[in-house]
C-alpha cells in the first residue's frame, strides 16, 4: 500500500484504511492528523475486584506451601487496595489442580470468606485467606495454582461499621503505611509476614521470560 512511515499513514485516505483494516486504524490516522478520537480519564477509577494469582513452578502437594503462596498473594492484593485507598469486605481463595494432567485426580477448591469490617490490612486479609484454606484444602492432590480475589471493594472509611464488634485498631493503618513505604524504598518483599516464608519453592519458573530491557538496569541491551 506504499505506507512505510507514520507520515505515510498520516497522509493515507481514512476511508480506504477502514476498508482494509478496522475503525481502530482509521482512528489512528485521525489522531496523527490532530483529531482526538480517544478520551483520557484524569483519574483512573478504583478497581471493583482485585485478583492476585500465579501458577506454581512445580506441582504442590502440602498445606504449608499453599499457605505460603496464598499469604504472598493476599499481601500483594492488600497492597493494591491501599494504593487506591480502598477496603474489601470479601476475601475469596482458590486452589486447583492441573486439568491438563488427565492422569491426576482433579480438584478445584473455592471459598469466599467475609470480613467483620471492610479492611485493607495485610494481616486481616491473610488471616481470612488462611481460614478459607483450612476449609478447602484436600490432601492427596497435586495443586497447580492458587490465588486470592478481593471483592465488595469500597472507599476506605466510607463503609457502615458493625456496632456490636470492636473497631479496627487505628494503629494498624499506620503500620501498613510504614510497611508499604519500606518495601517501596528497599524493594518489594523487604518486609513480609512470617507465614509467607523465606524460600518461594512454589514460585513460577521464568526461564523463558522476556528480558526487561526497559525496566531493569542489569538487563539493558549493550552494544559492542
Amino acid at each position: 500500500m506504499g505506507i512505510h512511515t507514520a507520515l505515510d499513514l498520516k497522509q493515507a485516505d481514512p476511508k480506504m484504511i477502514r476498508r482494509q483494516f478496522t475503525v481502530v486504524v482509521e482512528r489512528t490516522v485521525a489522531e496523527l492528523n490532530g483529531v482526538s478520537c480517544l478520551s483520557l480519564e484524569d483519574v483512573s477509577p478504583a478497581k471493583q475486584q482485585i485478583i492476585a494469582s500465579r501458577s506454581f513452578g512445580q506441582l504442590v502437594t502440602d498445606f504449608d506451601t499453599l499457605a505460603s503462596s496464598l499469604t504472598h498473594h493476599a499481601c500483594r492484593a492488600a497492597e493494591k487496595l491501599r494504593q487506591q485507598h480502598s477496603e474489601a469486605r470479601l476475601v475469596a481463595i482458590n486452589i486447583h489442580t492441573n486439568r491438563f494432567r488427565a492422569q491426576d485426580p482433579q480438584y478445584n477448591g473455592w471459598l469466599v470468606v467475609p470480613l467483620v469490617h471492610p479492611s485493607s490490612d495485610s494481616v486481616v486479609i491473610t488471616s481470612a485467606a488462611m481460614a478459607g484454606l483450612q476449609q478447602v484444602y484436600r490432601d492427596g492432590y497435586h495443586y497447580k495454582k492458587a490465588g486470592i480475589v478481593l471483592m465488595e471493594i469500597s472507599e476506605a472509611g466510607r463503609e457502615q461499621r458493625d456496632l456490636f464488634t470492636p473497631l479496627p485498631d487505628p494503629r494498624r493503618a499506620a503500620l501498613m503505611s510504614t510497611m508499604d513505604r519500606i518495601n517501596r524504598e528497599y524493594g518489594r518483599g523487604t518486609l513480609r509476614l512470617g507465614s509467607e516464608g523465606i524460600r518461594k519453592d512454589w514460585a513460577m519458573r521464568q526461564e523463558k521470560r522476556s528480558p526487561c530491557w526497559t525496566t531493569r538496569w542489569d538487563e539493558i541491551i549493550r552494544v559492542r
